[in-house]
This record gives structure tokens, sequence and C-alpha cells, in this order.
């Protein structure tokens, strides 16, 4: 596959299978990550591999945020359930506080770049990604959970690593006449 094609193809999967993805791939794919564009060199990539014991506990924080909006039967909280302890892997990312606004502007728009790079790797080889930002992975419980000190870390999601047991169609993008200027 070309870069152009890999890059066209690549989808972000909503379900994934229990299927294990090799752990030499998946650092693989964050060892990649690091070459993503960093102004000022910065290196502000923070990654956490949460374990099941970990996941578990995010499962219980995701269905009791969502519980507070609204009621949730057990069939919801089942699917809940798998869609954070079925992919293989779950790594919260984040970037280091800089203590400056506009770098850790930067700094987030570095995690975002190599958010794509690892994605793309993986889906080279067939596994399948999304960069989940919902409220429990940055909440100030899974700082604990996962000892995470947020005086220095900035949570901004989790990247969820698997096979995926469906994959979406391509969403229709603008062209490029109807962006450039």
């Amino acid at each position: 596959m070309t870069l152009k094609e890999l890059i066209r193809d690549r989808r972000t999967i909503q379900t994934f299978s229990d299927e294990k993805v090799d752990e030499s791939l998946v650092k693989e794919a964050l060892e990649l990550s690091l070459w993503s564009l960093n102004h000022k060199l910065t290196f502000p990539w923070f990654y956490k591999i949460a374990g099941r014991p970990e996941r578990e506990k995010l499962s219980d924080l995701a269905i009791e945020l969502k519980s507070k909006k609204a009621p949730l039967n057990d069939a919801v909280k089942a699917s809940m359930r798998t869609n954070l302890m079925n992919p293989s892997h779950y790594i919260a990312v984040g970037i280091k506080k800089s203590g400056d606004a506009f770098t850790d502007k930067e700094n987030y728009a570095t995690l975002a770049c190599s958010m794509q790079i690892a994605s793309l790797v993986l889906w080279e080889k067939g596994v399948g990604s999304k960069w989940t930002s919902s409220g429990f992975s940055t909440h100030a419980k899974t700082y604990e959970i996962l000892g995470i000190s947020a005086d220095e870390i900035q949570l901004e999601g989790g990247l969820m690593i698997g096979k995926a047991t469906k994959v979406p169609p391509a969403a229709k993008r603008p062209t490029l006449d109807e962006i450039l200027r």
C-alpha cells in the first residue's frame, strides 16, 4: 500500500475484537509517533499503557459518568465495558505541562500528529485504532487510577488499539477546491 492509499484507507475503529495485538507492533507504532512535527523540540509526549485492572476501573468510571447524564440499562453498561476492555491495548495519552499556554497548544498539535502516525503504522499492519477523548479518559479519577500527576501531565485521551470487528466506510471529505483560498 502506498502512503497515499494508507492515508485514504485508514479508519477510526469503533468496535474491537478481543484478539491480542503483538506488543512489539504497539511499541513500534508509538516509537515512530515520536517523529511527528514538534516545534522547538519540546518532546511533550506522555504515554501510559493501562493494564486490565486499570481498564476495569476506567470502565466503571465511564459507566458512572454516563449514568449521571441518564439512566443506563444493563445492556448499555455491558456494551460500554466491552468497548473499553476488548481492544488489545488502551494507552492513556497526554502532554507534559509547560506552564505556557502557547507552548501547550503547540504540544497538543504535536500529540495529534503523533496519534496520526501511530494510527497509520498500525493500520498498515491490519490493526485498528481510535483516539478517544471521552469524559472518563481525562477525568480527575483517571489520573488517580493510572497513577499520573495532574500537576505534571495533561491527559488528552486514550489510544485504543486492536483488531476491528467492523471497518466503517469512508466519510465524505471536502475537496481541496472547497478549502483552498
